[in-house]
């Protein structure tokens, strides 16, 4: 299932901060052999313990996220630093994601303009997902169906407060209630896959800390119910 050249995400048991991304270089006899990870947040190489155990995770479009528990087994020291990480097979891969993405509610502080109107307001989320999200309207503000915005905001992974800037595209506004503020749910348009992974990464921390609640939503493809 896993491929030369894709990234992957490693968290380190024993460390308090975000998934690391990494790249595999060469699979072999059921090892994985991977470039020096990254903090995506500081952009800076991270190194890696002989015997560090570790949480690895990949998306798999169409079937989710998955996730497997595994050690790093060596280290090679050379002009770039490679290590070596034991793949426990597939059958030992937790598919944490049952479905493309999952939402959850979160409240968050968005920031939202509109290049084309050249508006700007200060809103909060109302759930996320990896495909989208679903924002307050404050009074007197609109968005059309269709139109193009960018919401700026931050997740937080880890105690680790992670800025996230995506364009978006607006699928519908409704109200929940007719005494309500009216939501606009968006789709995320064109989003880096690191910052994907940063927001299903905060997406599932969500669902871990409410598990057995009912605060996570299955979607299919970020769409809305």
């Amino acid at each position: 299932m896993l491929q030369i050249g894709e990234f992957m995400y490693i968290q380190i048991h024993s460390e308090d901060i975000p998934p690391l991304r990494a790249r595999i270089m060469e699979y072999k006899n059921g090892y994985l052999f991977i470039d020096s990870p990254i903090n995506t947040h500081t952009r800076k190489t991270k190194p890696l313990q002989e015997g560090m155990n570790v949480t690895v995770s990949f998306v798999r479009p169409g079937s989710g996220m998955y996730q497997f528990e595994t050690k790093v087994v060596k280290r090679y020291m050379g002009k770039i630093m490679t290590y070596l990480l034991k793949d426990p097979g597939v059958r030992h891969y937790k598919n944490i994601q049952q479905r493309e993405y999952f939402r959850v509610n979160a409240m968050l502080d968005v920031d939202v303009t509109s290049p084309i109107k050249g508006a700007h307001f200060r809103t909060t989320t109302v759930d996320i997902s990896g495909g989208g999200m679903a924002i307050v309207l404050p009074k007197g503000e609109f968005l059309e169906k269709g139109e193009a915005i960018v919401c700026s905001f931050t997740v937080d992974i880890r105690e680790t407060r992670v800025p996230i800037a995506a364009s978006c595209q607006v699928v519908r506004t409704f109200q929940k209630r007719k005494d309500s503020l009216p939501l606009a749910a968006l789709k995320f348009q064109g989003l880096h896959e690191t910052d994907r992974q940063h927001i299903i990464h905060f997406c599932f921390e969500q669902q871990r800390k409410w598990q057995g609640g009912q605060s996570a939503h299955f979607t299919k493809n970020g769409n809305r119910n």
